[in-house]
């Protein structure tokens, strides 16, 4: 399960994807995604198999608008960018991570959640506002948060007001497995 309540998770916060240029960002991600498995010397088939996706599900990632953020977590997506030879950060949105963004650990980001449901609520009203389950990732942070979408980082962290690229960031950070 991915986590996801209803809709597709949402895409506000600083370098989110929302508003009027969305299908514009989507359409430039696709194209983006198969300029990068070309530079690499990557076919379709290969790659898919490299991720544990079929061809066809590989495909669609460079065909169909905000398939890649909305179909792959986030361990496939850190799978994807090793072989493609980019961060996650340019992967998603096409630029590097600016410097002054800071690494947003998954146990960071659900010590941040509770802290605000401390101060503003329960869980249930997080979850309707960003759309995505939080029992799960506030339970086994290190764990799920490998196992969500991009949007459920963007929707958490717009909702707390954090930089969800910090997540991508920490990501980053990691050596390969």
């Amino acid at each position: 399960m991915d986590g996801k309540r209803d809709g597709i998770g949402g895409n506000g916060g600083n370098g989110g994807n929302g508003g009027n240029g969305a299908a514009t960002t989507a359409a430039t991600a696709m194209a983006r995604l198969k300029t990068l498995r070309q530079k690499a010397g990557q076919d379709a088939e290969g790659l898919a198999d490299q991720i544990g996706i079929t061809a066809d599900w590989y495909l669609d990632l460079e065909s169909e608008p905000g398939e890649l953020e909305a179909s792959l977590d986030l361990t496939q997506l850190r799978k994807l960018a090793i072989l493609l030879n980019v961060g996650l950060g340019y992967l998603l949105t096409g630029e590097t991570i600016p410097d002054p963004v800071p690494h947003l650990t998954f146990l960071e980001l659900a010590r941040r959640i509770r802290l605000h449901l401390e101060h503003y609520g329960d869980v249930q009203s997080l979850e309707e506002k960003t759309g995505w389950d939080l029992a799960a990732f506030l339970r086994n942070p290190d764990a799920e948060g490998w196992d969500q979408r991009t949007g459920f980082f963007r929707a958490v962290c717009a909702e707390l007001e954090l930089d969800w690229r910090g997540v991508l960031r920490y990501c980053e950070s990691i050596g390969e497995e």
